[in-house]
Order: structure tokens, then sequence, then C-alpha cells
């Protein structure tokens, strides 16, 4: 039976999809159409397409239930049946021998109306279609190719009626050929010669004016006719196998075909007319001599016609159903969709177009979603063991961002997904991601010239199963034997994957579904021809406006502007030009894994062997092992780090390109390990606990290698020779390990490196020529300033490529790199050395009385600590000369030597003792001024126990550092100047030591020594608080003194307190500063001490003599003008105290011999800077209790009086 549908209450149509009976479509099926009471039928037939020994019978059916035929057809034309008006039931009866294929068939329209108001034709046989009743049958008449309405209203909204004919037709016969018989590619050069081309006819009104001109003529003659059509090209989709093109490259989908002989023709098929041919083509060989005429079209000129405009495709409408394809992604940048594993990839046009070198593709939120997988028994174990499933997500993974690498081709200009690497396809530009593929040497089957393997069925099938097209590089053969007949627009045409399409009759108000495209003439276009570089629409409006596509919604096809809809997507024949819409359909995923293509992010173990085309293999803390992947040939990128190896065999991947085996528990290391990996450009160990690399045995060179990451490993020593079988490496990394040593071999096996990272290396010894092999050296990065020397890097170096942090103190010439440090330096050793010695001179002979006093035991103990400090200066400034000009060369055997260990410990020693003993000088002026007269003051044996213990100490806190339980410290050499300063945030062994003594007892010293002489200055202040002028002056001397005191204090370890305190905290400290305060600030106490606790006196005591002398004068003179008879007594005090010079001059005894004022001279004198009283009465008495109180017994006279400090 015949499939009927009903579109209302009173129309439908009848065709023979057959769907409640398929077995009987198209043999010997029928239908009785009942007629309404009181109505008549309107029915037609718009197309009907059959081939030989099928016929489409029509009946009437009278009262009697006798048949009347009212007409009937038989194959082979392609014809329009006219509407006709039936008053009786219909009969339809197709009669066929065998089942019909697709696109053969009949669809019969029909219609009822009442009696009293049916369609009726005119004395014309033309409808009226102006009355209100032609929406009831209109669908029998319009745009059906014939003319049935007055004004044909029928067909003036249609295509074909709008166009009107602008070209002309003429044939050229035998007679214009010469009887010369022609193949299809000398008359379309012909016909262009001549300013035209071959014939198309791609409307009714041209193939109806291609008859009116070359029909005739040709039947006449006889001639066999070229035209402009041909058939399939190979450099356009496999999905147009079966297509025929026009000469001017448009799809024709209207053209009907037939044969005149069996035949089989190789090569490419063109279209010729012959009166055979039945007012359809034929076909036959494009190369052969088969044709004596042809026909040629000429655009007609001065053309007053508006052209056709052509359907602007420039916008696809944008999906509102969302696909459940899990593999697929949206992209931000045109909304489009594609698989995730192209996510990043430039060509696909996904987000920006920065090149990454890595992917972040997101990971939705997932419930159920499968992949496609393959049914396959061998998987069932694995399934149960590693619960494999087709899940794109698991719970190991939530809605985030997992990262994949980008394989960078070696020209540097683009990426390409590990999944599209060694695929027979060259991606990159350079070919840099094919050509170093190895691949399996047996191919069962037929193998192509880029080295694919395909079915030997593959071979010459028409369809390109070689990604180079190889397969089909040859004659194709092809068996005409058939008939095709095709629709004329409207139509819905598909395509059905082996190279053919079919048709399926629209009207002109039917809309196209989602999935396709309308052009021009009203044919619906899947939307996949869009931008595909063919014309499919007659106007070519398909392929415009392509450099501005968009395809929301839709999967954009890779390196193209073809969109595909998600419906056409894994449907098993390919509608991209790259055919990505059928990559990796049937791709399996293990579960607890991220799969994107054949990249797979893993933190479990999986059944790697399972997956034999994996590319990418991110197993970060899984627990797999080099055994688990051994099978994976097309491994290219490894991660197998924190998987808890211990030990490596020998592998045989010889397509892993990268393999990343850090933050194991690799301990030794043979580099015969990774002999056979071949194409191993990168290799990282990072963060193993090695211990020792060596090359192995039986070891050969491997060429591919470029970089080799050993960083933040246990490895005290490098040299090159375990490395030897890798003279193509680049790069290497060796950071933040433990070495210290590089051997002799240096570099010398590994000569094309270019880049070397040392930084975080405690490298103390290595070859002075390390680098100077290295001609392609380009950079070097260390924290030892030495590997940055001329000496030891390539002749031609850029010197600024050496990225070493810069020693402040010292450079690869001069232990003291600035001439300023080495003036400063030398200029505080002379003041420390002359001047401490001249003090302890000044005190152990001119002085020597004075001795006695406790005072001068802390001065002269004082003086010996800070010559120490001078000594320490003259060694470090002697090896400054010793080495000027070839420093590096001796830094190590200067900091490691006993000269710069005595130095450090000289010169620690002196501050601590230096600060210590100024502390304890503080404590005795205090005792004395503030309790002249107790029993608690420092006498010289207490003051010699005193020192004695202040040395000691000091020798136990500068000796520490050298004792065998702290030698690893190396604490005195971790400078040139051989003194560690905790300033900076740079940590070195010993730092806490060097910081609680250095910054926490010295700042401790300088607060009690601080407030200490402020106490002392007050308890003067107390006394004096009822002085005279004269002896208030005395007071602000003393305090002048004491604030001179505290400021060369402070000068010299607030600045460094500070400087540590703001270190440890984490503040950042130039370099500059640590070498600026051990030169300029360090020695300052030592230089300044003499000249405040000893010099000032003797200047005081030369003072004391010159006024002596003045006075000595001025009493001659005063003798020799004195009266005769007067007294001594009445010289006045006024008198007495004018200076030789005759200005005025302070008393130098009180008028009255006061207490008061005699307590101001004993300030005075306990300040170090007071006079001696002229006369002997009180004055004196209070200067020698002064005197005493100054740290002495009693003495005869006050000729010198010490200050406190």
């Amino acid at each position: 039976m015949l499939h009927i549908e009903w579109t209302s209450a009173v129309s439908g149509y009848v065709d023979n999809s057959c769907q409640d009976h398929p077995d009987a479509c198209g043999k010997n099926a029928s239908y009785h159409l009942t007629l309404p009471k009181n109505h008549v039928a309107m029915v037609s037939v718009p197309v009907f397409s059959f081939k030989e020994n099928q016929h489409l019978n029509l009946y009437a059916v009278t009262e009697d239930g006798e048949l009347a035929r009212l007409w009937t057809t038989s194959g082979t034309a392609l014809k329009v049946i006219p509407a006709q008006i039936v008053n009786t039931s219909i009969f339809v009866e197709l009669v066929s021998e065998r089942e019909y294929r697709q696109s053969e068939g009949f669809q019969m329209l029909f219609s009822f109306h009442p009696v009293s108001n049916y369609p009726q034709r005119n004395g014309d046989g033309l409808f009226n279609c102006s009355s209100p009743d032609y929406a009831s049958f209109r669908q029998h008449l319009d745009c059906n190719s014939l003319v049935e309405c007055l004004g044909s209203q029928d067909a003036r909204h249609c295509p074909e009626f709008e166009r009107e004919l602008h070209k002309d037709y003429q044939m050229f016969p035998r007679e214009r050929t010469r009887g010369t018989v022609l193949t299809w590619y000398d008359g379309q050069e012909s016909c262009r010669q001549l300013g035209g081309d071959l014939a198309m006819m791609k409307t009714l009104a041209e193939w109806n004016k291609f008859y009116q001109v070359v029909g005739n003529v040709s039947r006449s003659v006889g001639n066999f006719v070229w035209v402009g059509i041909h058939g399939y090209d190979l450099n356009v989709a496999d999905y147009y196998r079966h297509a025929y093109f026009w000469a001017d490259n448009t799809v024709s989908y209207s053209v009907n075909l037939t044969h005149l002989f069996y035949r089989t023709v190789q090569g490419r098929v063109c279209l010729y007319h012959s009166p055979g041919c039945n007012r359809h083509l034929c076909y036959a060989d494009c190369k052969i001599r088969y044709a004596t005429a042809y026909a040629c079209q000429f655009e007609r000129r001065n053309s007053s016609a508006e052209p056709r405009r052509a359907v602007d495709f420039s916008e696809l409408r944008n999906l509102t159903r969302k696909t459940t394809n899990q593999s697929l992604v949206r992209c931000e940048n045109g909304g489009h969709m594609t698989h995730s594993f192209l996510s990043c990839d430039p060509q696909s046009h996904c987000g920006t177009r920065q090149l990454y070198s890595d992917c972040s593709i997101s990971i939705p939120h997932v419930s159920g979603a499968s992949v496609p997988r393959k049914n396959n028994a061998d998987l069932a174990e694995d399934d149960a063991r590693y619960n494999i499933s087709g899940s794109n997500s698991d719970a190991s993974f939530t809605a985030g961002d997992v990262r994949v690498a980008m394989f960078v081709c070696e020209d540097g200009r683009s990426t390409v997904p590990y999944s599209l690497v060694c695929d027979f396809r060259e991606d990159c530009d350079d070919a840099s991601d094919e050509a170093w593929c190895v691949h399996s040497e047996q191919c069962v089957g037929f193998t192509c010239r880029n080295g694919q393997c395909v079915a030997e069925t593959a071979y010459c099938d028409v369809r390109r199963d070689c990604w180079d097209g190889s397969d089909e590089l040859c004659d194709h053969a092809h068996l005409l034997t058939r008939t095709i007949v095709r629709m004329l627009p409207p139509t819905l045409i598909s395509f059905d994957g082996q190279g053919n399409f079919s048709q399926t009759l629209l009207s002109p108000s039917d809309l196209c579904p989602e999935t396709h495209l309308r052009c021009s003439d009203g044919n619906c276009l899947p939307v996949f021809v869009r931008c595909n570089g063919v014309y499919d629409c007659i106007d070519k409006a398909d392929e415009a406006h392509c450099d501005n596509v968009t395809c929301p919604g839709f999967y954009r096809c890779r390196s193209s502007s073809v969109c595909v809809h998600p419906d056409h997507l894994c449907d098993g024949w390919p509608q991209c030009p790259q055919r990505d819409d059928e990559w990796l359909c049937q791709a399996l995923c293990p579960s607890r894994c991220s799969c994107h293509g054949h990249a797979f992010v893993c933190p479990r173990p999986f059944p790697a062997p399972s997956f034999p085309q994996l590319r990418y293999l991110d197993a970060l803390g899984s627990g797999m092992t080099m055994n688990d992947v051994s099978s994976n040939v097309y491994l290219i990128w490894l991660r197998l780090a924190s998987c808890g190896i211990v030990e490596l065999q020998v592998m045989d991947l010889r397509n892993l390109r990268m393999l990343d085996l850090s933050d194991n528990q690799l301990t030794t290391l043979r580099m015969d390990a990774f002999l056979n990996l071949t194409n191993l450009a990168v290799l990282c160990l990072a963060g193993n606990p090695l211990l020792s690399v060596t090359a192995g045995n039986n070891y050969t060179q491997q060429q591919t290698l470029r970089v080799l990451d050993l960083s933040s490993t246990f490895l005290t020593s490098f040299g090159s020779l375990a490395f030897s079988g890798f003279p193509e490496l680049r790069t290497l990394n060796a950071s933040n390990s433990k070495i210290e040593v590089i051997t002799e071999d240096g570099f010398v096996h590994t000569p094309k490196l270019g880049l070397v990272d040392l930084q975080g290396n405690p490298v103390e010894r290595f070859p002075v020529n390390l680098f100077t092999g290295l001609l392609r050296l380009e950079a070097v990065y260390s924290d030892n300033y030495k590997l940055c020397c001329s000496d030891t890097l390539p002749a031609n170096f850029e010197i600024d490529s050496c990225h070493a942090p810069r020693d402040e103190i010292s450079s690869c010439e001069d232990l003291l790199r600035s001439d300023v440090f080495r003036a400063f330096l030398w200029m505080f050793c002379s003041l420390a050395c002359f001047g401490n010695a001249g003090c302890l001179l000044f005190r152990s002979f001119v002085q020597k009385a004075s001795m006695s006093s406790g005072f001068n035991v802390f001065v002269s103990s004082l003086g010996a600590a800070d010559f120490l400090m001078g000594i320490y200066l003259a060694m470090v400034g002697g090896a400054d000369i010793a080495y000027q000009g070839q420093y590096s060369l001796f830094e190590t055997a200067w900091k490691s030597g006993v000269v710069c260990k005595a130095a450090g410990f000289l010169s620690l020693l002196s501050c601590e003792i230096s600060a210590t003993m100024i502390c304890v000088i503080t404590l005795d002026r205090f005792l004395v001024l503030r309790f002249p007269f107790s029993r608690f003051h420092f006498e010289p044996k207490s003051a010699v126990l005193a020192c004695v213990a202040v040395w000691l100490l000091g020798v136990i806190i500068a000796v520490v550092p050298l004792l065998p339980v702290t030698s690893q410290w190396q604490f005195y050499g971790q400078t040139g100047i051989c003194i560690p300063l905790p300033i900076t945030r740079q940590s070195f062994p010993g730092q806490d030591y060097a910081f609680a003594v250095m910054i926490v007892l010295n700042l401790v010293l300088f607060l009690l020594i601080a407030a200490g002489q402020l106490l002392i200055f007050w308890t003067i202040r107390d006394t004096a608080i009822t002085s005279t002028a004269r002896y208030k002056s005395q007071e602000m001397t003393v305090a002048r003194r004491l604030t001179s005191i505290v400021v060369s204090d402070f000068l010299c370890w607030f600045p460094i307190g500070l400087l540590g305190v703001l270190a440890a905290t984490g503040t950042p400290i130039p370099g500059e500063v640590n070498v600026a305060v051990a030169i300029l600030v360090l020695p300052l106490n030592s230089a300044l001490n003499p000249f405040l606790y000893t010099f000032n006196l003797l200047v005081e005591r030369l003072d004391r003599q010159e006024e002596q002398r003045l006075l000595k004068q001025l009493e001659e003179e005063r003798d020799q003008d004195r009266p005769a008879g007067g007294e001594v007594g009445q010289a006045s005090g006024a008198e007495a105290s004018q200076p030789a010079g005759g200005g005025a001059r302070p008393r130098l005894r009180p008028a009255g011999g006061e207490v008061g004022q005699a307590s101001g001279a004993e300030a005075s004198q306990a300040a170090g800077g007071g006079l001696r009283p002229a006369g002997g009465e009180v004055g004196q008495a209070s200067g020698a209790e002064a005197s005493q109180a100054a740290g002495g017994g009693a003495r005869p006279r006050l000729s010198t009086v010490e200050p406190p400090f």
C-alpha cells in the first residue's frame, strides 16, 4: 500500500515512502482515495522519476467500480503532470518489478472541493488564481514549471520566472569542426577563444532555450555535442563523488543523465547531448575524442535587467538546541563548537591568536556523560580491574580546568595538539610534527606515500583514505550503466556519505531545517557546503563573505570556515576539509581520567596498553611506572612525576619527545636507560634524591636530547662525562642542588650548550676555563660571580648574559672592587694602628705614673683591642694587593685559608672587646663621679682582672666559629673581607650566631653605654648646679665630650643593629650596604677611640704647659712693675687673670674659696678639661678631691686630670 499524508482535513498527498510497509515500497503498490460526498478532487503530480519497467497509473473509479484510466507514465523522463479535476474516487497504482531506489518515486497532491465551488479552467485552459479560494488549491500550481494561472500568477514569484534569460546558445556542428572528433577539453577551449563557455543550463528556462537552439540541429545532423558539465574532481570533498559540475565549477543538482552504451570510463567523466539521450545528457570520458560538435553560451551585452541578488550567508542561525556531545566545547570567540582537544589549536579559531605552550581545558559538571566506545571483548578484563568506562569525567575531576601541553613546531610559529602529532598529516608549516615520527614498518594493505597504511580496497575507490590522497592517484574506472533523473528546485538536498545525494520536493513556502541553508533558486543545501570551496548555489552565494563567517552553535571545521551541524558530527562520513568532524569518534577514555583526544590526564593507574594510539599522558602522582607504558609506542609526551619510581630499566619508546620523571625516588641513574629513546628532546629529573649519574655500559650517542633538568637534586659534583652521549644538549638546568665541585671535564662533552643554570648551588671549585669551549653559549645563571669572569666564559660571550649576583666587595680581578673602599680601608687601618699604638706608648711611657689608676688600665686595654682592628684591616688590604688582577683564581684559597680565618678572628675579637671595654669604662666613671668616697671603685688590680675577663670573653666569642663542631660554617670565609655581617637577607651557615653576637649583644652594650653616659652627665650637672659661669662653661665641655662618645658609638653600632633587625624581618637591604658597613662603619670606633680617650689629654697637657708659661711670664712682668712697698695680696684677682695679650681671661681661682666653687673645680677635673687653680688654699684641696674622684689616689699636685672616658 502506498503512503498517504494528510496536510489538512481536505488535502494531502500520496507517495511511495511506505513507512508502514517498507518491504513493499515501490513494488506494485497502490492506494484507493475515496471522494467525500458532494465534492470533487483536484490532483496533480509535480515531479516523478522512474527507471525502466516502472509505471505510475491514475484511474477514476466509476459508480460501477470500474477503473477508467486518466493517465499513465513510464520512466526515463522528468515530467510535470498538470492539475486535473476528478469527480469520482481515485485509484493510484505504482507498478514496478523491483524496489525503487533513493531519488526515484513520485508524490501526488490532492485536495477536495465542494461541487458548488471548485476550481475551473477558462477557455484558454487557465485557472483564475485571483479568487479568494486560490489558497485551497495553490499547492497544485505554484512553481511547477507550467503556467496555469491567468497573468502567470502561479509563476511570478518563482526563481525561474524572475530570471530573464541573458544568455544565447550556439552550436558548432561538424562543419565548424571540419569533421574532427573532439575531446571535451577541446570544446571548452574553443568556446573560450570565442569569448564564451561551454553551454550550462541551470534553470528550466535555460533548458528550454538550449533545446530550441541546439536540440533540433543536433537531431538533424546526428551530432554528439559537448556541453559544459563534467564529473567528480578529486580536489573537492568526497561527498561530491557522484555529483556533476558545470563548467564554472558550480554543482549541478537538477541535470538528468542517461547512457547510450554500457561502457567503462577511465578518468574524468564529461557530458554531451545527442538525439538518443532523449532530452537527457549522456556521459563519456573527457579525454576521449568522442563528440563532433560543441555548444557554447554567450552572455548578452547591454542587458537592462538587474543582476540577481545573491543570498547573504554571512550569518548562520544561532542554534538554541544544545548538543549532548561532552567531547565538544564552545569557543568564546564566535560561539562555535570544537573538540575539547582542539580548544587551544590556533587553526580551530577557538580563543585568541596567541600560541599556547600549554592549554587549559574546562571540565564541565557531567552526570552520566559518555564517549562512544567500540565493542572490544579484550577490554572486559581491564574494565573490571581498572573500572574503564566511556565516561569523560569522574569523581577524581571536578568542574574546573585541566592543563594539557601543546606540541610546539620547531619554527616556533605555531602549536599543534598532541593528538594530531604523528598522524601522517603535516600540521606544522615546517612538517616538524611528522618528520621525526617512527611508525610500524609492516603494512597489511596499501601504503600511502606519506607512510600511512590503509586497506587494500581503499586504492582507487574515489574516496581519499590517505591524508595525502595518494590512494587516488590513478585512473578511475566508472561503469556507466544507469540513468539519473533529478528534480528541479525547490528541493531539500541531502548527502548519504557514499558520494550520492538525494532530493526531497519542497514548496516555495517551506522553510529549510536548521541543518540546511537556502539558495536563491530555492534549493535547501546542508550547512557544511557553505564556504567549502565549491559553488553549490547557481549564483555562487554560498562562497561569498567567507572571511567573516561565524558558526554560532555549530561545529567549525579546522583551518576553514565550514560549519557543521552537531547532528552531522561522527555520522560516519566527513564533511570538514580535514575530516576533523569524524576524528576520534570512537575513542575510549579510562575511568578516573580526563581525556581530550589522545591526550589523557590520569591521577590513577589504568591499562595503558589498551590505548595504543595514546600520544600524551600526564600521570602525575598515579603510581604508574615506565613498565606500564612500555608498549605505547606512539607516546610523545609522558609525565610520571611523584610516582614513587626507584629505578629505571632500558626503555623503547621511539616517539617519546618529553619525559618527566621529577619528584620520584631515584638515587642513582645510568644514562644508558635512555638509549632507545631516539627522539627524546626533553628530560626532567628534578626533585629526585640523585647522588650520582653515570654513563652506564654500552653507551652510544643520542642525537635529539635538547633540554635536561637536574634541578633540586642531591648531586654534589657535576661532570659532563656522564652526559657524553647527548652531544646535542642545548639547555642544562642544575639549579637548587648541592653541587660544590664541577670536575675538570666540565662541559667538554656537551659542546652545544646554549643555556646553563647553576643557581642555588654552592659551587666553589671549578675549572678556570669552564665555559670557554661552549661557542654557542647564550646565557649562564649562577650564584657565584666567579662563573661570570671573563677567563671562564667564551671569547665572544656577552658578559651581560651571565646572570650572577654581584659580589659587593670583590670583583673577578680584585678583592676590593672599588678604589673608594680601598682608600677608606687604608685610612682606617692607619688611624687604628698608629692611633692605638701611640695611645699605648703614651700611657706606658709618657704617663707611666697614671698606670696606677684603674681607668688607665681600661683605656690601655681598649687601645690594644682597637689596635687588633688595624691589624685586621692591614691583613685584608695586603691580600687585596697580593691578589690584584687575579683575585678570582685565588678566592677560594684565600677565604678558606688560615690568614683569612686569623683576620676574621682578630676583627670579631677587636669588635667585642672594644664594645665591652667601653661599657666597663662607663661603669668605672659613673662609680667615681656618683660615689666619690665609696670603696666600690676599680683599683688597678681589680681593673686588670676585669680586663682579663673581657679579653677571655672576646676570645671565646671569636673562637667559637673555629671549633670542629662549627667548622662547617666556614664562618670567616663567607666574604672576601673575612667577617660575615648579618645585615642582608641572604642566609649563610652560622647566621644566627653572627646575629646574636654582632647585632643583639652589641646593641645591648650600646644601650648600656648610652644609659651610663646619661647618668654621668646628670651627676655632673647636679654637682655644679650652683657653680659660677666659669664652671658652667666647664660643664658644657664635659657635655660635649660625653656627646662625642655617645655619637661615635651610635654611628658604629646602631646602623649595624638596625640593618640586622630589618634583614631579619625580611626587609630588602641592598648588597652594597654590606661592604659599606664592613669598611666604613665597623672600624669607626677603633679609629676614634685613641682621640676620645688619650690624645685629648695630650692636647690639654700642652695647653697647660703653654698656660704655665704665660702665667710665669705675667708674674715676672708684674714683679718688675711692682711698687717697692706693695704686698702680694694687694694684686687683684682681675689683674692675675689678664693674659699676656691683655684680653679678658677667666678667673683662675675662687675669690673666697667657697666649697661650692671647689665643687665646680671637681667637675672640671672630672671632665678632664678643667684648669688648675692658681692658689693653693681651699681650691687646691677641692682639686685634690676631684682628682681622687677621677680615678687616682691623693696626689701632691693637680697637674693632669683624666677624663671620664
